[in-house]
Protein backbone atom coordinates (compact mmCIF):
# COMPACT_ATOMS: atom_id res chain seq x y z
CA UNK A 1 0.00 0.00 0.00
CA UNK A 2 0.96 3.46 -0.62
CA UNK A 3 1.78 5.65 2.41
CA UNK A 4 -0.15 8.92 1.91
CA UNK A 5 0.54 10.32 5.33
CA UNK A 6 3.40 12.47 4.02
CA UNK A 7 1.22 13.78 1.24
CA UNK A 8 -1.66 14.42 3.60
CA UNK A 9 0.65 16.12 6.00
CA UNK A 10 2.01 18.27 3.16
CA UNK A 11 -1.54 19.06 2.00
CA UNK A 12 -2.49 20.04 5.58
CA UNK A 13 0.53 22.36 5.78
CA UNK A 14 -0.40 23.95 2.44
CA UNK A 15 -3.99 24.38 3.62
CA UNK A 16 -2.70 26.11 6.76
CA UNK A 17 -0.32 28.28 4.74
CA UNK A 18 -3.14 29.14 2.34
CA UNK A 19 -5.46 29.94 5.25
CA UNK A 20 -2.71 32.18 6.72
CA UNK A 21 -2.22 33.92 3.40
CA UNK A 22 -5.98 34.39 2.94
CA UNK A 23 -6.20 35.76 6.49
CA UNK A 24 -3.29 38.15 5.86
CA UNK A 25 -4.73 39.17 2.51
CA UNK A 26 -8.13 39.76 4.16
CA UNK A 27 -6.48 41.92 6.86
CA UNK A 28 -4.52 43.87 4.22
CA UNK A 29 -7.73 44.30 2.24
CA UNK A 30 -9.63 45.45 5.35
CA UNK A 31 -6.81 47.88 6.23
CA UNK A 32 -6.87 49.24 2.69
CA UNK A 33 -10.66 49.69 2.80
CA UNK A 34 -10.33 51.49 6.17
CA UNK A 35 -7.57 53.74 4.78
CA UNK A 36 -9.68 54.46 1.69
CA UNK A 37 -12.74 55.30 3.78
CA UNK A 38 -10.67 57.55 6.05
CA UNK A 39 -9.15 59.33 3.01
CA UNK A 40 -12.60 59.71 1.48
CA UNK A 41 -13.96 61.17 4.72
CA UNK A 42 -11.00 63.58 4.95
CA UNK A 43 -11.55 64.65 1.33
CA UNK A 44 -15.27 65.18 1.98
CA UNK A 45 -14.47 67.21 5.10
CA UNK A 46 -11.95 69.24 3.10
CA UNK A 47 -14.54 69.84 0.36
CA UNK A 48 -17.04 70.90 2.99
CA UNK A 49 -14.51 73.27 4.58
CA UNK A 50 -13.58 74.76 1.21
CA UNK A 51 -17.25 75.15 0.32
CA UNK A 52 -17.98 76.87 3.65
CA UNK A 53 -14.96 79.15 3.21
CA UNK A 54 -16.06 79.98 -0.32
CA UNK A 55 -19.56 80.81 0.93
CA UNK A 56 -18.11 82.96 3.71
CA UNK A 57 -15.90 84.79 1.19
CA UNK A 58 -18.84 85.33 -1.16
CA UNK A 59 -20.96 86.68 1.69
CA UNK A 60 -18.13 88.99 2.80
CA UNK A 61 -17.61 90.19 -0.76
CA UNK A 62 -21.31 90.83 -1.21
CA UNK A 63 -21.56 92.71 2.09
CA UNK A 64 -18.47 94.77 1.24
CA UNK A 65 -19.75 95.60 -2.26
CA UNK A 66 -23.13 96.59 -0.84
CA UNK A 67 -21.46 98.82 1.74
CA UNK A 68 -19.13 100.35 -0.85
CA UNK A 69 -22.06 101.04 -3.17
CA UNK A 70 -24.01 102.67 -0.35
CA UNK A 71 -21.03 104.96 0.33
CA UNK A 72 -20.51 106.02 -3.29
CA UNK A 73 -22.90 108.99 -3.09
CA UNK A 74 -21.34 110.15 0.20
CA UNK A 75 -17.84 109.82 -1.26
CA UNK A 76 -18.85 111.74 -4.39
CA UNK A 77 -20.45 114.49 -2.29
CA UNK A 78 -17.33 114.76 -0.16
CA UNK A 79 -15.03 114.79 -3.21
CA UNK A 80 -17.12 117.52 -4.87
CA UNK A 81 -17.27 119.59 -1.68
CA UNK A 82 -13.53 119.22 -1.13
CA UNK A 83 -12.76 120.18 -4.73
CA UNK A 84 -15.02 123.24 -4.44
CA UNK A 85 -13.30 124.22 -1.20
CA UNK A 86 -9.83 123.86 -2.76
CA UNK A 87 -10.91 125.92 -5.79
CA UNK A 88 -12.38 128.57 -3.49
CA UNK A 89 -9.13 128.61 -1.51
CA UNK A 90 -7.21 129.24 -4.72
CA UNK A 91 -9.63 132.04 -5.65
CA UNK A 92 -9.30 133.50 -2.14
CA UNK A 93 -5.51 133.51 -2.45
CA UNK A 94 -5.82 135.39 -5.75
CA UNK A 95 -8.23 137.90 -4.19
CA UNK A 96 -5.88 138.36 -1.20
CA UNK A 97 -3.05 139.09 -3.63
CA UNK A 98 -5.26 141.51 -5.59
CA UNK A 99 -6.25 143.29 -2.36
CA UNK A 100 -2.60 143.55 -1.30
CA UNK A 101 -1.78 145.01 -4.70
CA UNK A 102 -4.72 147.47 -4.51
CA UNK A 103 -3.65 148.52 -0.99
CA UNK A 104 -0.11 149.15 -2.25
CA UNK A 105 -1.44 151.12 -5.25
CA UNK A 106 -3.67 153.19 -2.95
CA UNK A 107 -0.74 153.90 -0.63
CA UNK A 108 1.40 154.93 -3.60
CA UNK A 109 -1.40 157.14 -5.03
CA UNK A 110 -1.87 158.74 -1.61
CA UNK A 111 1.86 159.52 -1.40
CA UNK A 112 1.78 161.04 -4.93
CA UNK A 113 -1.33 163.08 -4.05
CA UNK A 114 0.22 164.27 -0.78
CA UNK A 115 3.42 165.25 -2.61
CA UNK A 116 1.48 167.11 -5.34
CA UNK A 117 -0.66 168.91 -2.73
CA UNK A 118 2.47 169.84 -0.74
CA UNK A 119 4.13 171.24 -3.88
CA UNK A 120 0.97 173.21 -4.69
CA UNK A 121 0.71 174.54 -1.12
CA UNK A 122 4.36 175.61 -1.17
CA UNK A 123 3.90 177.53 -4.40
CA UNK A 124 2.32 180.95 -4.57
CA UNK A 125 -0.69 181.50 -6.77
CA UNK A 126 1.33 183.96 -8.84
CA UNK A 127 4.09 181.46 -9.64
CA UNK A 128 4.58 180.60 -13.28
CA UNK A 129 4.18 176.84 -12.64
CA UNK A 130 1.13 177.22 -10.36
CA UNK A 131 -1.31 176.07 -13.07
CA UNK A 132 0.84 173.01 -13.78
CA UNK A 133 1.03 172.26 -10.05
CA UNK A 134 -2.78 172.61 -9.79
CA UNK A 135 -3.19 170.21 -12.73
CA UNK A 136 -0.70 167.76 -11.17
CA UNK A 137 -2.54 167.92 -7.82
CA UNK A 138 -5.92 167.36 -9.56
CA UNK A 139 -4.47 164.44 -11.53
CA UNK A 140 -2.95 162.96 -8.36
CA UNK A 141 -6.33 163.32 -6.62
CA UNK A 142 -8.07 161.55 -9.54
CA UNK A 143 -5.48 158.75 -9.42
CA UNK A 144 -5.96 158.49 -5.66
CA UNK A 145 -9.77 158.34 -6.06
CA UNK A 146 -9.45 155.64 -8.74
CA UNK A 147 -7.02 153.66 -6.54
CA UNK A 148 -9.46 154.02 -3.63
CA UNK A 149 -12.32 152.69 -5.77
CA UNK A 150 -10.12 149.79 -6.96
CA UNK A 151 -9.10 149.06 -3.37
CA UNK A 152 -12.75 149.05 -2.21
CA UNK A 153 -13.69 146.71 -5.07
CA UNK A 154 -10.75 144.41 -4.26
CA UNK A 155 -11.70 144.43 -0.56
CA UNK A 156 -15.32 143.55 -1.38
CA UNK A 157 -14.21 140.74 -3.73
CA UNK A 158 -11.78 139.43 -1.11
CA UNK A 159 -14.53 139.47 1.55
CA UNK A 160 -16.88 137.60 -0.80
CA UNK A 161 -14.16 135.05 -1.61
CA UNK A 162 -13.44 134.62 2.11
CA UNK A 163 -17.13 134.10 2.82
CA UNK A 164 -17.43 131.58 -0.01
CA UNK A 165 -14.33 129.73 1.16
CA UNK A 166 -15.59 129.60 4.75
CA UNK A 167 -18.98 128.24 3.60
CA UNK A 168 -17.33 125.65 1.37
CA UNK A 169 -15.01 124.65 4.21
CA UNK A 170 -18.10 123.99 6.34
CA UNK A 171 -19.70 122.03 3.47
CA UNK A 172 -16.58 119.87 3.06
CA UNK A 173 -16.45 119.24 6.82
CA UNK A 174 -20.15 118.29 6.83
CA UNK A 175 -19.61 115.98 3.85
CA UNK A 176 -16.65 114.37 5.64
CA UNK A 177 -18.77 113.90 8.75
CA UNK A 178 -21.60 112.36 6.70
CA UNK A 179 -19.15 110.03 4.93
CA UNK A 180 -17.61 108.95 8.25
CA UNK A 181 -21.06 108.35 9.76
CA UNK A 182 -22.15 106.35 6.72
CA UNK A 183 -18.99 104.22 6.96
CA UNK A 184 -19.66 103.60 10.63
CA UNK A 185 -23.33 102.80 10.00
CA UNK A 186 -22.58 100.13 7.41
CA UNK A 187 -19.51 98.83 9.27
CA UNK A 188 -17.43 99.58 6.17
CA UNK A 189 -13.96 99.32 7.72
CA UNK A 190 -14.65 95.89 9.24
CA UNK A 191 -16.21 94.65 5.99
CA UNK A 192 -13.23 95.97 4.04
CA UNK A 193 -10.85 94.04 6.31
CA UNK A 194 -13.01 90.90 6.19
CA UNK A 195 -13.11 90.96 2.40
Amino acid sequence: TLDTSDIEESIEKEKENLADQVSKAQKTYNDAVDAYNEALSTAQNYESTVSAASSTLSAAKSAYETAAASLAAYQSAYDAANTSMVNAGTALNLKNAALDSANAALKSAQAARDSANAALAASSSSASDYAALQAAAASAQSAYDAAGTAQQTAAAEQAAAQSSYTALQANAAAAQTALSAAKANCNYDALNQAY
